[in-house]
């Protein structure tokens, strides 16, 4: 299978999985959260990849999208990273993409779905 290389090839398979930026999960955070207590639960996240930084925002629910993820990684031909919404919006947006790497709260090379650090990286 040939790897996708345009930025909006990329951002056109993220959101057949995902739906469109902004996606919202629910209207209550604290609902969702109450509901799924032991899903790892991202809302305004932002989805980053190497070579073109940030290319998605939305909420996400790891334990159900993380899959996915890893789905359109293998797809793409690379990790994709989560960040939280203060890691990557607004002035953050400009840091450098190993910085935003480095903070990112899961990305496609975790072997489970919980948070990075305290998953197994391979």
């Amino acid at each position: 299978m040939s790897k996708i290389k345009s930025q909006e090839e990329i951002l056109e398979v993220i959101r057949k999985e995902l739906g469109h930026e902004a996606r919202m999960i629910s209207g209550y955070k604290s609902f969702y959260r109450s509901i799924h207590p032991d899903n790892f639960v991202i809302f305004n996240s932002n989805l980053i990849i190497k070579e073109y930084g940030k290319l998605w925002w939305g909420d996400l629910d790891v334990t159900v999208d993380g899959p996915k993820l890893k789905k359109i990684a293998e797809q793409i031909g690379t990790t994709i990273y989560i960040l939280y919404e203060t890691h990557c919006r607004f002035d953050t947006e400009k840091d450098t993409i190993k910085k935003l790497m480095n903070q990112s709260a899961w990305n496609t090379d975790c072997k489970d779905f919980k948070r990075r650090e305290e998953s197994n990286v391979h």
